[in-house]
Order: structure tokens, then C-alpha cells, then sequence
């Protein structure tokens, strides 16, 4: 017998073949072609690296797969790896949504306070301008008078490097610079001022202007003294503005001139790549140097910053077109930002950001209960399916006392209880089916012991030739048959059916067949002239003793015939049973003089027969297994085709007949179950 089948890991789900073949030639074929690549023609190379590919993909996927399986076998793994891609995953996505968003919102915050902080200064350089204009020289247009130097101390601190230009406006509307004052040299060249480009419709402007990679701020208004003369106050966009932002705003900020570099901006770090790889122009030098002391200077304040850059957008100062002036870097720290627009007097700031925390707080709340409602349910389920995968094995293994706990009432407490009731009752089916074999066993012994009760050998009487049998419809009948030889010339047939079938109709048979043997051996060489006599007196015994000794409501129907082959005389006493058959040249006769049942009735009177039988008579003697077996369409055999069989058969042995009617019934029934007890006795007048 095969070993039962254990369950693990491996018997659900067994291990794939990975390894094949064609991998190994496939890697061979990609570390060849990887190896010797360069030598290789083109599409060599390629078919080498679609195998490499192919082999690779392959590998992951039944590594993927492997993982899986081995990760996710268990039912708890399962569950928290769905928690964690249903619960946890969101999570992290909706944080990093929200941390995503708050650093843009920052970095806008920041770029709006960087701009509006630039876009004051060239009201602090108007009135430069105005002090300046003041200090035109009334003798000689275009030029101011005084020492400058000592007039621009007093704007060194918030502008160091300022430059003072005077143009003087021509015919055709163009201007040229007809003095200047620019110590640092920032700014273009003196015949170079295209104001007519970017100047307002009233003749002025106020703002930033962008030349090549240089952007400065610039107020230019005219002289009202001298028709015709404009005076220019420039500062550049350079590490004093950005100090300045710093000390104004608690900013670090660069500025990239146009067109100059690539700037990649990160909360980490501020990379610049140079538009020409492999060559590095001035001005990107300069910026990155300009950005170390930016790094090294927010690498020392300790506060929690954001990374940003903002274009800055302005005319050009030779076309006038609008264009971007560079890139503004910068690294605001969030403490400033809190107060410019949270902070301080803004109220309004002070209620969403309370909305905000609340809002959080719920949300962080409503999350971990989540968490923790989940992680108990996911336990409560995998405790409950480890419970049960253990009571399997333990129920494999044959331990049917092993009980699985019953921790809750619910659907899982219910699957446990339901699980320790099927052991119980698996317990109680073996029991049964224990009982069942012992009880099969005892059948077996109680039909073995019926068998021998039942005639071992057919009688040989003078001129009578007889065959009988009885097929029982369970281990053990209800019906009775015997032959009890008195002499060579004498013999008695006995035929019986007990109500009932199995255990208690064969013993109720038995004790019947016990009663008749002792009877009709005291009828053993009595007189023969007072035999119908004695067979009705044996008959009512019969009667009186199985009343008293069975249950009420058992009964026996009886055959009871002596046959003297002397004068072949058939002497019988039918009590209650199915009158036998005679047949004689065709002609049909019942065997009927008796009474009724036995043990029905406490006392019953009981008649005999006498009839001589002529060489070629037939006789059948029967039970109702016979005439009542049924057939698909529940119809009985009845006795008229027993009598036709018995017709057609009548030149044949009583053997013989008896094999063609068992077949008869055999075909009559078809698959169905035997329905009844079948007994029947040929006996033929030779």
C-alpha cells in the first residue's frame, strides 16, 4: 500500500526545473559575446546579446517566481503582504504626495519671497537715482557734480558695486552714453545704451535688465534740468545681492547668468553641467565658485532648508525683447518661510496650519488603527489557519484526539469547533466501521454456520429424481429448505419462509429447522396409514412452539411433504406457504391442503394430503424470492413464467431446470439488487 502524502511546501507546490540546456548555451553565448564583442561582426554580437537577454529574463522570472513561493507559502505572509501593499504602500505614497507637494509649495513660497525681495531693491536704487539727479552740473549738461565717492559711502553697505551713467538722447531716438562712473566695469560699453529698446512709453524704467550673461538692476529716468539727457543707476545681480537677500530674508541664493550653464537642483546639492561637455567656459567657473561659497555657507546652518531655483525674466538690453536673465538658486530655510506666511500677524496662516495638524493627526490616528485592527485580524486569521493546518497533520498522522482551540465565536471559532466535531465523528465512523468489520465477521461465521444446516447432499430415493438451492439475499436467509431421508424408500421435503430477513430470520430458521427434525424423526417408521394425520398434528406443535418462543408478529410459512417411492405417494401439509407446483402431460395442479402460518395464531388446525404421482410427474417447490423478484420497471416474475419455464424445461434434469430458472430470474432482475430470499426445489418421477 502507498504511504499516505504528507503535506509541506514542496508535496502543494514542488520545486520548478530552472536549469536547462539552452541557458548555459545562451550565457555561454553572452559571455562570448561580451568578452570578444569588439571583434565580433555586428549581428553576431546582437543575436549573442538577444540570447544573454533572453536567458537573464528568464532567470528573474523563475527567480521571481521562487521568491514568491517561498515568501508567500505561508497564509500570514500572505496577509502582511497584502497590508503592506494595501495599507502601508498608500501610505508612503500619500506621505511622499504630501512631502512632495509641501517642498513645491516651499520652493514657491521661497521663489515668491526671493522675487519680491529683488523686486524692492530697485526702489532703494531710485532714490540713488534721485539723490544723484540732484547733482547735476548745471554748467556742463550730461555730467554731475561733486565727489561721488564720499555721496555713494552711504549706499556701500546695500549696493557695493554701483554704476553712474549719463545718455544723452539723439534725433533719430537713439541714446548715447555721454558720461559714466562705473568702478567695478560691469557694465556694456559707453556708446552701447539702447534705452529706446526697454524704456517705458513715459521714458523711464525700473527694473532688470539682462546683457549677454550678466543681469543688473537698472533705474533710468531723465534729467528735468536738462531736456534730453537721462540719467542710468545700475547694480549687478551678483554675490552682494545675494548676501543681501541672505541678510534681508535668511536666504542662500546664486545667480546663473542665461545661457551660460545647466543647473540641476536637488534638497541635497546644486549641480551645474556645462552645455559643452568636456569644455568649461569662464562663466561656468566662476558660477561654480560662486555656489561652493553658497554650499559652504549652508552646509554650516544647521535649520531645515528647502532647494530651489527660479527664472528670472527681464528685457534684454540690446534687443528689448522679454527673455530669462538666468537661473536664481537658492536654499531657503523653512523657519523664515513659517514666518512670512504662517508666522506672526497672519491669522489666517495660523488657522490652516491648525487644519492642517488636526487634520493630520486624524488622519495618523485613523491610520493606526487601521494598523493595528489589521495586524490583529490578520493574526487572529493566520493563528486560526495555523490551528488548522496542524489539526490536519495531526489528523493525517493518525492522532484523532488532537483538538484545535476554539478562541473566538465567530465564523473562524465555528471552522474550529466544526473541525473538532469531524474528529469526533471520524472517531465514531472508525468505531462504526470497527463494529461493522466485527459484525461482517460474525455474519460470516453465522453463514458458514447456516450452510451447515442446509443439505450437504442431495438424496437418491427410488424412482425419484430431486435438485435444490437457496440464494440468500444477504449473509445469512430467512428461508428453509431440507431433505431428511427416513429410509431408501422414504423421504421428507421440507420448505419454509421466515418473515423478515437477516439476522433474526435465520435464527427464527434455524430454530424452526432444529423443531422439524425433532418432529419428524419421532414420525420416523410410524404407521403409515394415519400419516396425513400425524403431518397435521406436527404442523399445529409447529405452530404452538414458535408462537410461544419468537416475537410477536414473526411467522413462518411451511412445506412439509413425505415422499414413499414404494407406491410413489406424495403425503404433504401446506401451512401458509406458496402452493408447489405439479405438472403431468401438461396438465397443472397445486399442492394447497394445509392452513395457515405458522406462529401467527397461539393455536391453528392444520390438514394433509395425500396425491400419487405417475413417472413424469414434475414438482416445484418454492418461495416468494422466486414469483416476487422484480425488474426495472417493478414488475414481479410472477408464477405464470415460472410455470412457462417449468413448461419448456419439463424433459430436462431437475438440475438442469433449476440452473435455466435461476437465470431466468437472473436476466428478470437485471442490475438490480436481489430483492428477496430465492429458494427452489425440482423434484421429477422417474
Amino acid at each position: 500500500m502507498d504511504e499516505p502524502l504528507l503535506l509541506s511546501e514542496e508535496t502543494i507546490s514542488p520545486r520548478p526545473i530552472i536549469w536547462r540546456r539552452w541557458k548555459w548555451i545562451g550565457l555561454i553565448v553572452f559571455g562570448v559575446v561580451l568578452v570578444l564583442g569588439k571583434w565580433l561582426p555586428t549581428p553576431v554580437s546582437a543575436i549573442g546579446k538577444v540570447c544573454g537577454g533572453a536567458v537573464i529574463l528568464n532567470l528573474a522570472f523563475h527567480g521571481f517566481r521562487w521568491l514568491k513561493n517561498r515568501l508567500f507559502w505561508r497564509v500570514r505572509n500572505r496577509i502582511a503582504g497584502s497590508l503592506i501593499f494595501v495599507g502601508l504602500i498608500p501610505i508612503l505614497l500619500i506621505a511622499a504626495s504630501i512631502g512632495a507637494a509641501l517642498y513645491l509649495l516651499a520652493g514657491q513660497l521661497a521663489s515668491r519671497i526671493v522675487e519680491q525681495t529683488l523686486g524692492r531693491y530697485p526702489e532703494e536704487i531710485a532714490s540713488i537715482h534721485a539723490s544723484l539727479a540732484q547733482r547735476a552740473d548745471p554748467s556742463i549738461p550730461g555730467r554731475l557734480s561733486g565727489d561721488l565717492p564720499p555721496l555713494l559711502e552711504g549706499w556701500k553697505e546695500a549696493f557695493p558695486r554701483v554704476a553712474i551713467r549719463v545718455a544723452k538722447r539723439n534725433a533719430d531716438g537713439t541714446f548715447a552714453v555721454v558720461w559714466r562712473h562705473d568702478p567695478s566695469s560691469f557694465l556694456p560699453g559707453t556708446g552701447e545704451y539702447p534705452a529706446e529698446k526697454w524704456l517705458r512709453p513715459d521714458g523711464t524704467y525700473k527694473g532688470m535688465l539682462r546683457w549677454g550673461r550678466l543681469a543688473f538692476l537698472a533705474v533710468s529716468r531723465p534729467l528735468l534740468r536738462f531736456p534730453g539727457y537721462w540719467l542710468d543707476v545700475s547694480v549687478p545681480l551678483d554675490s552682494h545681492i545675494a548676501n543681501r537677500v541672505f541678510r534681508d530674508r535668511s536666504i542662500y541664493v546664486g545667480f546663473a547668468g542665461a545661457g551660460t550653464t545647466r543647473v540641476r537642483v536637488s534638497n541635497n546639492q546644486v549641480r551645474v553641467e556645462s552645455q559643452s561637455p568636456g569644455i568649461e567656459t569662464e562663466a561656468e567657473r566662476e558660477f561654480k565658485s560662486m555656489l561652493d561659497g553658497l554650499e559652504n555657507r549652508r552646509i554650516g546652518d544647521r535649520r531645515r532648508k528647502v532647494t530651489w531655483a527660479s527664472v528670472l525674466s527681464c528685457p534684454d538690453y540690446l534687443s528689448g525683447k522679454e527673455g530669462s536673465a538666468g537661473v536664481a538658486i537658492f536654499h531657503a530655510p523653512v523657519e523664515p518661510l513659517y514666518q512670512a506666511y504662517i508666522g506672526g500677524a497672519f491669522d489666517q496662516g495660523k488657522v490652516v496650519l491648525i487644519l492642517a495638524f488636526i487634520l493630520f493627526g486624524l488622519f495618523a490616528a485613523a491610520e493606526l488603527i487601521s494598523l493595528v485592527v489589521g495586524v490583529a485580524i490578520s493574526r487572529r486569521v493566520t493563528k486560526s489557519v495555523d490551528d488548522m493546518y496542524r489539526g490536519i497533520l495531526a489528523l493525517q498522522g493518525g492522532d484523532l484526539s488532537h483538538k484545535i482551540p476554539v478562541r473566538k465565536s465567530d465564523q473562524l471559532g465555528l471552522l474550529a469547533h466544526s473541525f473538532n466535531q469531524m474528529t469526533g465523528s471520524i472517531t465514531r465512523l472508525l468505531e462504526e466501521v470497527s463494529e461493522k468489520k466485527l459484525l461482517e465477521q460474525e455474519l460470516e461465521i453465522a453463514r458458514e454456520v447456516q450452510a451447515t444446516l442446509f443439505p450437504k447432499q442431495l438424496p437418491r430415493p427410488r424412482g425419484l429424481e430431486i435438485f435444490g438451492g437457496c440464494e440468500p439475499a444477504r449473509v445469512v436467509s430467512g428461508d428453509y429448505y431440507d431433505f431428511i431421508v427416513e429410509d431408501e424408500a422414504r423421504l421428507h421435503i421440507v420448505v419454509g419462509d421466515i418473515s423478515g430477513k437477516g439476522i433474526s430470520a435465520a435464527l427464527l430458521m434455524a430454530n424452526l429447522q432444529a423443531s422439524m427434525r425433532n418432529q419428524l424423526l419421532k414420525l420416523r417408521h410410524g404407521d403409515p396409514d394415519r400419516l396425513e394425520e400425524s403431518l397435521a398434528g406436527l404442523m399445529a406443535g409447529l405452530n404452538g412452539q414458535i408462537f410461544a418462543n419468537s416475537p410477536s408478529g414473526k411467522y413462518a410459512t411451511l412445506f412439509v411433504a413425505n415422499y414413499d417411492a414404494e407406491n410413489r405417494t406424495l403425503c404433504y401439509c401446506n401451512a401458509g406457504h406458496l402452493p408447489p407446483i405439479v405438472l403431468h402431460n401438461g396438465k397443472l395442479s397445486r399442492l394447497e391442503t394445509g392452513g395457515t402460518v405458522l406462529g401467527l395464531f397461539e393455536t391453528a388446525h392444520y390438514q394433509a394430503a395425500s396425491m400419487v404421482l405417475e413417472p413424469g410427474t414434475l414438482v416445484a417447490m418454492y418461495t416468494d424470492g422466486v414469483t416476487e423478484a422484480p425488474n426495472d420497471a417493478d414488475e414481479e416474475f410472477g408464477e405464470d413464467r415460472l410455470i412457462e419455464v417449468l413448461r419448456e424445461t419439463g424433459n430436462r434434469s431437475p438440475e438442469a431446470i433449476y440452473r435455466v430458472v435461476s437465470e431466468r430470474l437472473m436476466s428478470w432482475q437485471g442490475t438490480l439488487k436481489q430483492h428477496d430470499d430465492i429458494t427452489l426445489i425440482i423434484a421429477k418421477i422417474s
